[in-house]
């Protein structure tokens, strides 16, 4: 067949000029059409795949056969004052607009003249396989989108005949609505344009087809590689694009993942920024949780290219509250990689801090409250807007942290500090206060996490090994908006499992609030960074430090400090630690959220646990029967 072929309703009578009778418009223009995907071929099905994803060679092509056809219809009425708009898209714009803007190079250089106009769209941006759709759904999801055009593009359109370029018309559902848009307009008529037309057999046996189309020539990532052709970014990005390459919801996620780094580590700093700016658009696709995976990846590669700093990347990512981005220089030393003011007094803080100390947990907790509350002063802020709109709508502010079983971690006593402080300012303001709602684990946990790769701490935090479970729908769903509360991110993982399980559940937004946001060049080479910083200042022995979290007033035992008493490595000399100067509280303490823990039954810590109950035995301070005595 040649591709040029005009189809049916695009044919006009011969000898228009002699008629007497008034001819009319086509309604439709199609450069093909075909009755099952053989029929087209393999070039144009080639063609079309690459010109879906941005290729410039294939829009070029695409461009050249449509402008062609349209050219036939403006000849054929010379006296007509033409408008040209591609298929409605919001911010980033679809594979249409771009056939569309080099249509009208074609024509104008041809001595044509068009009116460029544009049909926005708003609503559903995160479909990612409309052309595997039944008829049925994709009516249902077009009717979803909010479809209009403003009162400059109608001005423009007045009394013009108006072009409509798609790349393919399967069910007409758009066309469909786009026609019944532009009836409320005073256009002088509509054509809509297509490369390629289904027949009406094919539409309705198999409109899945079109999904064949797409990815004929591009399945991977490899395969758009070629489109970028130099360093400026050749490739014409458009909406598929974007979400091709960024969607990780697919049978093997962990498998895309390792893809897209590949595929962005060679990507050129021009080209890189190009999605970036897509992808942080009005369309919003950084925030739909299919592409939140690929959007951390794009960040953190821009982030160690020095493309993005690491405050505007996580602010503009999920709207976060930080109190230090750090990273570690060459010689150890902890550095804020915004100002490079050397940290290290924080990470002495924040060390005692993750071992249970209640004064550097007041402190660093009062701090980061007062970082947040600095936000919510600023009228500019998006934070104060969520406060805000909650307030207007009676909804709710929520704050989860991770989980933990009997023995809390110590960034949920932090957040305790945190939100006390901020509640009072929201409170003073007539704001909604933030609740601290406790999310539970059934099992302990892992004992070396801070040393895991993010492969493994996605598995910790599936909530199948550590048996940790959300509250469902009707929690979520109950207008209510999350705040993730957490002293660090490393990976990420356990903030990205909470919301991506927040948000299904209906959850109206989510901000996360973090001490310490290390470097993701440094936990690229390293994880272990974590460990790290947990071992700032408290190294795992059993020394002047140790001593010094247990014998303060307020003294609660956490997860982190009763590993490291209870450790094998710890064990010979465990009993004479806790008899040398440790408060008879703090030892009750230890002794009661041990069992409280199940380290009695974990064959890590039973021994130890068994030494401390001896020690409170001798100092009777439990019975026989090994319960505390009542004094």
């Amino acid at each position: 067949m040649d591709i040029r072929t005009v189809a049916p309703e695009s044919r006009f009578a011969s000898d228009v000029q002699t008629r007497k009778s008034v001819v009319r418009l086509p309604k439709r223009i199609a450069c093909m059409t075909i009755d099952s995907e053989k029929e087209a071929g393999d070039a144009i099905r080639e063609m079309y795949s690459k010109m879906k994803h941005g290729d410039p060679d294939s829009v070029d092509m695409a461009a050249a056969m449509l402008a062609e056809e349209i050219g036939k219809v403006m000849t054929d009425y010379p006296r007509r004052s033409y408008a040209i708009a591609s298929s409605a898209f919001g911010s980033v714009p679809t594979a249409a607009y771009a056939v569309m803007k080099r249509i009208i190079s074609i024509l104008e250089d041809q001595g044509h003249s068009l009116a460029e106009v544009k049909v926005d769209r708003a609503g559903d941006f995160q479909t990612t396989h409309y052309g595997s759709m039944g008829i049925e759904e994709r009516l249902r999801r077009m009717r979803s989108r909010e479809i209009s055009i403003d009162e400059a593009n109608r001005e423009a359109i007045k009394g013009k005949t108006l072009f409509v370029i798609d790349d393919v018309h399967v069910t007409g559902s758009h066309e469909v609505i786009l026609k019944e848009l532009l009836d409320t307009t005073e256009t002088k008529a509509v054509v809509f344009c297509y490369l390629i037309k289904f027949t009406k057999d094919l539409a309705f046996s198999s409109p899945q087809t079109e999904e064949s189309f797409n990815h004929a020539a591009v399945k991977s990532l490899t395969d758009l590689e070629p489109f970028f052709g130099n360093p400026d970014g050749g490739l014409i990005l458009n909406a598929r694009t974007v979400k091709f390459i960024l969607n990780t919801e697919c049978a093997d996620p962990e498998g895309k993942l390792g893809e897209l780094d590949v595929f962005l580590g060679g990507l050129p700093d021009k080209a890189m920024e190009k999605i970036y700016a897509a992808t942080t658009s009005a369309d919003g696709y950084h925030r739909k949780l299919k592409f939140r995976q690929g959007f951390k990846s794009l960040s953190e590669t821009m982030i160690r290219r020095g493309l993005l700093s690491i405050e505007d990347a996580y602010r503009r990512d999920k709207n976060w509250s930080v109190l230090h981005y750090v990273t570690v220089d060459g010689q150890g030393d902890l550095r804020d990689m915004v100002t490079g003011e050397n940290l290290n007094h924080i990470g002495r803080r924040y060390s005692l801090m993750k071992y249970g100390s209640v004064a550097d947990i007041r402190w660093l907790g009062n701090m980061l409250a007062d970082k947040f509350i600095a936000r919510l002063e600023d009228t500019d802020d998006e934070l104060i807007r969520t406060f805000m709109n909650a307030a207007k709508n009676n909804e709710h502010i929520t704050v989860l942290s991770p989980a933990s079983r009997n023995v809390e971690s110590a960034q949920k006593y932090m957040a305790e500090v945190a939100i006390r402080r901020i509640n009072v300012w929201l409170a003073l303001h007539d704001l909604p206060t933030m609740i601290l709602v406790k999310i539970s684990r059934f099992g302990s946990g892992e004992a070396d996490y801070s040393r895991l790769s993010a492969k493994d701490r996605a598995k910790e935090n599936d909530g199948v090994v550590n048996r940790q479970y959300l509250p469902e729908t009707d929690f979520f769903g109950n207008g209510t908006h999350v705040a993730f509360f957490d002293d660090t991110r490393i990976t990420g993982s356990a903030a990205d499992w909470l919301e991506t399980k927040a948000m299904e559940r209906g959850a109206g937004s989510f901000f996360p609030i973090y001490c310490l946001v290390a470097d993701p060049e440094v936990v690229a080479t390293n994880p272990a960074v974590e460990d790290y910083l947990n071992r700032f200042l408290v190294t795992g022995s059993l020394d002047e430090n140790v001593a010094y979290i247990l014998n303060q007033n307020g003294f609660k035992p956490v997860q982190r400090l009763l590993r490291l008493l209870f450790r094998e490595e710890n064990r010979p000399s465990l009993e004479h630690f806790l008899e040398s100067g440790i408060h008879d509280d703090a030892l009750l303490n230890i002794y009661e959220a041990g069992l409280g823990n199940d380290y009695a039954k974990d064959t890590r810590y039973a021994s130890s646990v068994i030494i401390v109950r001896e020690i409170l035995k001798k100092k009777r301070l439990i019975g026989t029967n090994g319960l505390p005595i009542n004094i």
